[in-house]
């Protein structure tokens, strides 16, 4: 008769020969209880050692005490392989998502390695002390006044946005990530509901802007006509921005092939490479005096399809020409943006939405109508 072996503490017992020396170390009470089974698998250790790990760990497994041996940590890139692997989750989701967790633990922790960050980093500290860095690692610098607090509040907004992503690994709408993570062995430390929890810093939603006057719209889009002689790519991505909406980014993913002639009106049509913030190819029609600017362009002989319309610092030059003819506002070329969804908006609200490529009309009307004329009541009788 096999005697029942008995043991304080957690083992935990990943190879048979670490069970097998857990086994010897710990007396009579389990080294002693095995001596007869070792006889009878004498002819084979192998299975011996196999079946000594089997039995140690169901034993020890719901034992608890201070003398446990700890658990070896899960680490994060566990997570991220599992994580990639979920279907019902767009692909570009998924690695903005998993940038933004390896962002945040390089940040705060500074571990490149997903191989080497344990899983019980994940928790309510990590929030705060990312947030803290990021916000020193953004702001140094920069000189107390209006200025410093506005990037802090432009700092907080993006690092709570990467705090949303990388959230998601975790817990996203209608997907038992757990659930998926245990069927694959990776243990989820109670740590981490504490890291999903954690209150975070700074405002979902920008403050108002002060928005540039009509004079200097006006101006600007008079004045820009010097550019077409001094600097090209201030040019296009001033009626890129103007006339299309496009973001920095966009304009500056843009290039010659990108512009198509449809039905007597220019589009952008970014697919498959131009890609905008949703993750959704770019495709909007240009407003009728913007395509008339770039027109003689796009049909030169001399043309390089395949080329970027602008350089890499266009935007800076742009937004100094754009203080040049008076814009007091802090965002510059992103005003240009604003300024066209506000004026689509005030004939077809969808329109604006469609054309600024926002996920729901309310960000349009809470972050892109202060062009809007509110004080004229529209006729509709």
């Amino acid at each position: 008769m096999i005697e029942p072996i008995h043991c304080s503490g957690q083992a935990n017992l990943t190879t048979p020969t670490r069970a097998r020396s857990y086994a010897n170390t710990n007396g009579p009470a389990i080294g002693d209880g095995l001596k007869p089974l070792e006889e009878a698998f004498r002819a084979d250790p192998v299975a011996f050692e196999v079946f000594v790990a089997g039995v140690t760990a169901a034993a020890v497994r719901s034992m608890k005490g201070p003398d446990a041996l700890p658990e070896p940590d899960m680490t994060l890139d566990r997570v991220i392989s599992v994580y990639r692997k979920v279907s019902l989750i767009r692909r570009r989701v998924v690695e903005n998502n998993v940038l933004a967790m390896l962002r945040i633990v390089e940040v705060a922790t500074g571990q490149r390695d997903p191989a080497k960050a344990p899983l019980s980093e994940i928790n309510a500290n990590l929030v705060a002390c990312f947030q803290e860095r990021y916000m020193a690692l953004k702001t140094a610098g920069i000189h107390e006044g209006p200025t410093q607090r506005d990037a802090q509040d432009r700092v907080l907004r993006t690092s709570r946005h990467y705090i949303r992503q990388a959230r998601s690994l975790f817990a996203a709408r209608g997907l038992d990530l757990l659930s998926r993570y245990a069927a694959e062995g990776i243990r989820i430390p109670d740590c981490v509901g504490g890291f999903l929890k954690a209150k975070v810093r700074g405002s979902r939603h920008r403050k108002v802007y002060v928005t540039a006057s009509e004079t200097a719209i006006a101006r600007a889009v008079k004045d820009i006509e010097k550019m077409r002689l001094t600097d090209l790519p201030v040019f296009f991505g001033f009626w890129l921005a103007i006339g299309g909406g496009l973001r920095r980014n966009e304009i500056l993913q843009c290039r010659w092939e990108h512009l198509v002639e449809v039905n007597g009106a220019l589009w952008v049509k970014g697919a498959p490479d131009l890609i905008g913030k949703s993750g959704e190819p770019v495709e909007v029609q240009l407003q009728r005096r913007a395509a008339d600017a770039l027109r003689p362009f796009l049909r030169s002989e001399r043309l390089d399809r395949s080329s970027h319309l602008v350089d890499t610092q266009y935007h800076r030059r742009l937004n100094r020409f754009l203080r040049e003819v008076g814009f007091k506002t802090r965002l510059g070329l992103h005003e240009l943006r604003a300024w066209l969804g506000s004026k689509v908006y005030e004939v077809n609200p969808r329109a604006a939405k469609e054309l600024l490529r926002h996920s729901s009309i309310l960000v349009t009307e809470q972050a892109y109508c202060r062009y809007v004329n509110r004080a004229t009541m529209p006729e509709v009788l």
